[in-house]
């Protein structure tokens, strides 16, 4: 039996990117599971994967367009300081949480703090770099009557999408679990 679209599997992969540089991975944990073709993972993941047997290893190639896209001038969201609560102090590299729609929550970088206003930048991390994945299937878990999971439509992001008002920020103690509204806030890891 080989993975196919519907299918859940369970993979340990290695990412990597073109200098080499490890940017995430599975190996030593638990394994990955997801619906293939479901669009719980990035598409050019999701298409390497079928036709892969339990036991399987594989290298798949990525470029940007098929992993994180383009950087999207459209993705930097200027935000005025007046919208931002006085106790939440921001500093550049700082990563937070927007929600952007209902169900659509986002991680946002400070990158400039200006006299009233702050700038996030929404792009990912990944976005405009090309993606390599060592991939191994441990296992196919078995097949779902429809392809569950989010799709483009859905994740899309603009500015107007955006509402700005302190009702929409806030920030997350991890310790505590508390949460201030629709916008967290938390260090980035680097």
């Amino acid at each position: 039996m080989t993975a196919q679209k519907n299918n859940k599997i369970k993979i340990h992969y290695k990412g990597t990117l073109l200098d080499g540089s490890v940017f995430d991975e599975s190996f030593g944990k638990e394994p990955l599971e997801f619906i293939v073709g479901s669009g719980m993972v990035i598409p050019g993941f999701d298409n390497g994967v079928i036709g892969m047997s339990p036991g399987e290893r594989r290298t798949i190639f990525i470029p940007a367009a098929d992993a994180y896209g383009n950087r999207s001038d459209d993705l930097i969201i200027e935000f005025n300081k007046e919208n931002i609560p006085d106790d939440i102090k921001l500093e550049i590299g700082d990563i937070m949480q927007l929600q952007l729609a209902p169900e659509q929550i986002v991680n946002v970088e400070v990158i400039e703090i200006k006299e009233n206003s702050v700038v996030f930048d929404a792009n990912h991390k990944l976005a405009d770099k090309d993606l390599t994945f060592e991939v191994e299937l441990i296992s196919i878990v078995g097949r779902t009557k429809s392809n569950v999971g989010r799709t483009k439509s859905n994740v899309g992001r603009t500015k107007s999408d955006v509402g700005r008002t302190k009702s929409d920020v806030g920030r997350t103690k991890s310790d505590v679990g508390r949460t201030k509204s629709d916008v967290g806030r938390t260090k980035k890891n680097n």
